[in-house]
């Protein structure tokens, strides 16, 4: 009651209890007053308001700001610079012009590419995670921006990308690595991989999920892995029940586009994939 008479709200004295070693949750409080006859705070302005830690205002990200100036900072994701001889090699500009992705004055293709690749390579799982992040210094350098792109860029960004760029990034990067030993060919593991959805799209269909043991609203993925080196060389998401084979003719005609001739050897996780197969053939 005391601190009610000095204008403190229910939250800042459950706050200031806690402190002092009497913790009383805010409900409690409101409780305690209403039985005591104190009417509500009027609502305050922000400048009338106790001090205290808060969300700050971060920078948008503009390539135009970004700058190499020496400077030290400390950054949680000092690993991903050691991917950055790789980009160089592989050059990573020409991957994203000739994939064409989108693209603006303030990050253009090869930033929101390699923000988008920061995610992963440091198996960030969702896209809003990234707000934990936004003012870490070492991502926006990894990027090549003052800072990273928030939440609702990287979800409109992720949006605008279509199964046609995706295929026209993969093809840029196999021919990037041709001559590499990473992509031996000799063998490809082939499986349908489904992910739930639990949204209520009316399009989205239900597919078998192994873990749940279960048919509900999923969607369908299909992965190629290259059996000798364990890397993932094809994707493709949001295949409809019965594309499952001609999906499979699909990465066929891919892997035999971009390297002269089709896989050696396929193995399927389904007998009825390979029934489709050799019927097609």
């Amino acid at each position: 009651m005391a601190l009610r008479k000095r204008n403190y709200s229910i939250y800042e004295i459950s706050a200031e209890l806690k402190a002092q070693g009497a913790p009383l949750s805010a409900t409690a409080v409101r409780e305690v007053l209403a039985a005591e006859g104190f009417a509500r705070l009027p609502r305050r302005r922000d400048d009338e308001r106790p001090t205290r830690i808060g969300p700050t205002i971060e920078a948008v990200a503009d390539v135009r700001d970004f700058s190499l100036a020496p400077r030290e900072f400390t950054t949680r994701v000092g690993g991903l610079f050691l991917f950055l001889p790789d980009l160089v090699r592989l050059n990573a500009l020409a991957l994203a012009e000739r994939a064409k992705l989108p693209g603006s004055r303030m990050i253009p293709p090869l930033q929101g590419l390699l923000a988008s690749l920061a995610l992963k390579l440091w198996s960030i799982e969702r896209k809003s995670h990234i707000m934990a992040l936004i003012a870490d210094d070492g991502l926006g350098l990894f990027c090549g921006l003052n800072v990273i792109p928030k939440k609702s860029f990287l979800s409109e960004y992720s949006s605008r990308i279509n199964p046609q760029k995706v295929a026209s990034l993969l093809g840029a990067w196999h021919g990037a690595l041709s001559g590499e030993t990473i992509l031996p060919g000799e063998s490809f593991n082939l499986d349908f991989h489904s992910m739930p959805y639990f949204g209520e799209h009316p399009i989205v269909e239900s597919h078998y999920l192994s873990k749940r043991s279960r048919r509900q609203p999923s969607i369908l993925t299909f992965l190629a892995q290259d059996a000798d080196s364990q890397v993932f060389c094809y994707s493709n998401a949001d295949i409809r029940k019965g594309e499952e084979a001609d999906e499979v003719f699909r990465f066929i005609a891919f892997w035999t586009r971009h390297h002269g001739s089709p896989p050696r050897h396929l193995v399927f996780d389904k007998a009825y994939y390979l029934r489709g197969a050799r019927s097609a053939r």
